[in-house]
């Protein structure tokens, strides 16, 4: 399934090796570990997803994957929305969105 996406945020992923993106992740958020992206977004999950990021671009150009968590609304890289627990290659300025919530 395709749909229209709109960058509204950039995450620099090279800070990170794994970034877990959830709307109320259990840490407050001073003591959030690095890595950890909480968006207060009625359609973002608890647990929504997470983004494996490698240290350098692989031979096509792929940043890392990301893979949806069982999320309830669903995680979309460039309008197509990916399959529970199935990584999905990620390139420079994809554009990913946690249910209605882009980033």
């Amino acid at each position: 399934e395709r749909e229209e996406a709109q960058p509204v945020l950039t995450l620099p992923l090279h800070d990170f090796s794994g970034v877990t993106v959830g709307r109320s992740l259990p840490f407050p958020p001073k003591q959030r570990p690095a890595g950890c992206v909480a968006l207060a977004h009625w359609s973002v999950s608890v647990t929504h997803a997470f983004i494996r990021v490698l240290p350098w671009p692989d031979e096509q150009g792929f940043i890392g994957e990301i893979m949806d968590l069982a999320s309830a609304n669903g995680t979309y890289v460039d309008g197509y929305r990916l399959e529970p627990h199935s990584p999905w290659p990620l390139k420079e300025g994809s554009i990913v969105r946690f249910g209605g919530c882009p980033l």
